[in-house]
């Protein structure tokens, strides 16, 4: 009997403990999905654009490094195109910053019901943005930026019983891999925006609302 009865004490402080360990598995499981969570929100954070939740200037250019060169060995052309929202500072400095941000948003989203699932779209910096567009020749790219273009301008916007009228300005540039070699594709990436923020420049100048082609040659044609 007392054979049995420390049997009986030992299954029982067995089963105790196993209920401990399941209990403290679930809690480490538990842990370990919220340490998931938070390294996702972590990567996503160092890509994304925290008022926009577009892609950041950061990881658009390493893409674009990978794109360029991807693009040379392929043989791929792609176009990139600049843009930036026309006479925003005055509406920061009548609205606020708030409606300012709010704006913004909405382009985005703007932009982002255009795009094809391909292309990639980053915020450049304040009130301008950067869409890489593989596969997509001179033309193509034209057509694209007048498209996004017109989708801004007839989008409204009511912010605050306000009605806001927005225009964007397009800089915009194409490249056939196999009418020039790229021995470096950082230095050819640099150039390349160089050419477009020119073009964005020259179509500020233009008296905004419109694009500007720049070919490799850096000739800059309005649209």
């Amino acid at each position: 009997m007392s054979d049995v009865t420390d049997f009986r004490m030992l299954l029982d402080e067995i089963n105790e403990k196993n209920v401990v360990l399941q209990q403290q598995n679930k809690e480490l499981l538990k842990v370990e999905e919220e340490l998931s969570d938070a390294n996702k929100r972590l990567e996503q954070i160092a890509i994304k654009d925290e008022l926009t939740d577009c892609y950041n200037k950061r990881y658009l250019l390493q893409q674009l490094n990978h794109e360029i060169a991807t693009a040379q060995r392929y043989k791929r052309l792609f176009s990139i195109m600049l843009l930036d929202l026309d006479n925003f500072k005055l509406i920061n400095d009548k609205y606020g910053q708030l409606v300012g941000d709010d704006v913004l948003r909405i382009v985005v989203n703007v932009l982002k019901r255009n795009l094809r699932q391909s292309d990639i779209l980053a915020r450049f910096g304040g009130e301008e943005f950067i869409i890489y567009l593989p596969q997509t020749d001179k033309k193509g790219a034209i057509f694209f930026a007048e498209r996004i273009r017109g989708a801004v301008q007839n989008h409204s916007i009511k912010i605050s019983g306000r009605e806001l009228n927005i225009t964007v300005s397009v800089g915009l540039v194409s490249v056939r891999p196999d009418d020039q070699q790229i021995e470096n594709p950082v230095i050819f990436m640099e150039d390349l925006l160089e050419q477009t923020d020119r073009a964005l420049y020259k179509a500020k100048s233009n008296g905004r609302n419109c694009v500007v082609y720049a070919d490799v040659h850096d000739n800059l044609n309005d649209v």
